[in-house]
């Protein structure tokens, strides 16, 4: 697992290599009319102390998902396949069941997906998550989800509270945001906190296109493509049986991933122990 922290206009001056955040994700914009003025100072420090990164977008529904997309898309264009790509879902909480808003985050997401190749990942309150049929996303799109023990401020924790409610339409959650008074080392204020469920070739999955070669085990390119591992180019040949990887094995049946540690799911392939 990693830590995370992510970061917007109000950490203009953060400096990255002074924390001992695993990644970092950065607000770039909002609606159709705002782009941080910090986002590529804060990119550039991230890159440069050797971090992961990714990118969300906050969500203004007045502005339309088509439009919106764009312009997310639009900012990090640079960048797509080295970071992931997030949509930042804190619609008005008195329309948080309304299945219009539904409709709206699919569509952004839906879009972003087809201007990318890259499937984003949405960030939303677990109460959110609770409340409405995200069947429709939870398919196709991973959830970072938000909850907090209480008020009180305080550093990394390897086990997070969370209730035991369930996160809605999703089995497991790609990222848990669990708190927002964070103190770590290298930053004199408030950070959010977050614990990514997996390691640095997840991270990387997230944030590469489908069909991109994730890494060459054993002499074959294994792609990753819809879901499944192919050990060829033309995606002809599922990857089945045991692979060796940096001392470890893992089992394949059919291009699937045999669940372990971690779990295959929103077409990416989580590595896990075989």
């Amino acid at each position: 697992m990693l830590n995370v922290i992510d970061i917007s206009s109000f950490q203009g001056g953060i400096d990255i290599a002074g924390t001992n955040a695993d990644g970092v994700v950065i607000k770039t914009t909002q609606g159709a009319y705002y782009e941080s003025p910090y986002w590529r100072q804060q990119l550039a420090s991230t890159q440069a102390a050797g971090r992961l990164f990714g990118f969300y977008h906050f969500v203004d529904t007045a502005s339309g998902a088509e439009l919106e997309a764009r312009t997310f898309v639009n900012s990090i264009k640079d960048y797509i396949g080295q970071g992931i790509l997030v949509l930042d879902w804190e619609a008005n909480p008195d329309t948080a069941t309304d299945t219009s808003n539904v409709q709206y985050a699919k569509a952004w997401l839906d879009s972003v997906y087809q201007k990318t190749g890259i499937r984003p990942i949405i960030y939303m309150s677990k109460s959110v998550a609770q409340q409405n049929d995200w069947s429709s996303v939870s398919k196709d799109y991973g959830l970072w989800f938000a909850q907090y023990a209480d008020n009180t401020p305080q550093g990394w924790q390897t086990d997070p509270w969370t209730d035991d409610k369930g996160i809605g339409s999703w089995e497991n959650a790609v990222m848990f945001q669990y708190e927002n008074l964070g103190r770590i080392a290298g930053w004199n204020g408030d950070l959010d906190l977050d614990l990514f469920y997996g390691d640095k070739l997840t991270w990387q999955a997230y944030a590469a296109k489908e069909g991109t070669i994730m890494k060459n085990i054993d002499g074959e390119h294994v792609w990753v493509k819809g879901g499944a591992w192919f050990s060829d180019n033309d995606f002809k040949t599922r990857a089945n049986g045991i692979i060796g990887h940096m001392g470890k094995y893992y089992a394949f049946n059919n291009g699937n991933l045999i669940k372990s540690r971690f779990v295959s799911q929103y077409h990416l392939v989580y590595w896990a122990t075989a």
